[in-house]
């Protein structure tokens, strides 16, 4: 039977710990003590190892969240999963600002998530280009009658707030502009990414959102706007709801759902009045 240079010199160790141990038992058990400690501590280490990588964004001490500053000038963010490709990002990055341009775009990396991000926003005269092209309803000065009217370039100055660049569109407008900004982003003849095939003329971001090279395309809040909500709206319980700032922020349909939360709860205090008397009874 042939016998390997491996299993004969683990068969020499192992008779060399059978003579120790016999001429030595106390000191016999302190070498097994000491190879399972070894052995379990390695066990453990590999064990981290291969546990840490993928629950790092949960040990992320608490003081850098307490810490982290508000992204400033962004509006949407495109989110690619944990791993991405260098290539995969330098190709969407150089589409997003060849597709569309005057389109910022801030790249940034999460060492919690090991992911990147890409922080999205648009110059003024952009997003008055955009509004334009999805017919954006806008407020018209007295002076020309007043009322909504679908947004246009060239008779820019006939709309309200107009000279105000940074309000005239509302944070929803905003970020709905860029959202369509990155809709419009097509596909040319010769693009390909990787393994995905891409059509000429087909949405690229929904594309990728769809087979898994981008994770999530999210806006971001705007933490005055919320903080003002918070204090007049989810802290003042005694006071009417800010209905339009509500809906300036989040949109006719939440406004009219809590509008009518308000009412329903308004509506039940009569009955629980007078349930509440019937029970003390």
């Amino acid at each position: 039977m042939d016998v390997s240079q491996g299993e004969m010199r683990d068969f020499n160790v192992s008779n060399k710990a059978t003579e120790e141990e016999q001429e030595d038992p106390e000191g016999g058990s302190k070498h097994r003590f000491m190879m399972n400690a070894k052995k379990t501590f390695e066990n453990a280490s590999l064990l981290l190892r291969r546990k840490i990588p993928c629950t790092g964004h949960l040990m992320t001490p608490r003081r850098l969240w307490i810490q982290t500053v508000p992204t400033q000038e962004c509006d949407v963010v495109l989110m690619f999963p944990p791993g991405a490709q260098d290539f995969t990002l330098m190709w969407l990055l150089s589409r997003l600002r060849a597709g569309t341009p005057g389109l910022v775009v801030h790249v940034r990396h999460h060492a919690s998530s090991d992911s990147y991000g890409f922080y999205l926003t648009a110059p003024f005269s952009v997003l008055t280009k955009a509004a334009e092209e999805v017919h954006l309803p806008k407020t018209l000065k007295s002076d020309y009658g007043g009322g909504l009217k679908e947004f246009v370039q060239q008779e820019a100055t006939y709309f309200e707030g107009v000279e105000n660049e940074s309000g005239f569109f509302s944070t929803q407008e905003r970020q709905w502009l860029v959202l369509h900004l990155l809709q419009t982003l097509r596909a040319g003849s010769a693009d390909q990414l990787g393994g995905l095939r891409l059509i000429e003329g087909q949405a690229i971001v929904p594309k990728c959102l769809s087979a898994g090279i981008i994770s999530q395309v999210f806006p971001l809040h705007d933490m005055p706007a919320l903080e003002n909500l918070q204090k007049n709206w989810v802290r003042a319980f005694f006071q009417k709801q800010p209905l339009d700032a509500i809906c300036e922020y989040f949109g006719v349909k939440i406004t009219m759902y809590f509008a009518w939360l308000g009412h329903y709860t308004a509506a039940l205090i009569v009955p629980a009045v007078v349930g509440f008397i019937f029970w003390v009874r």
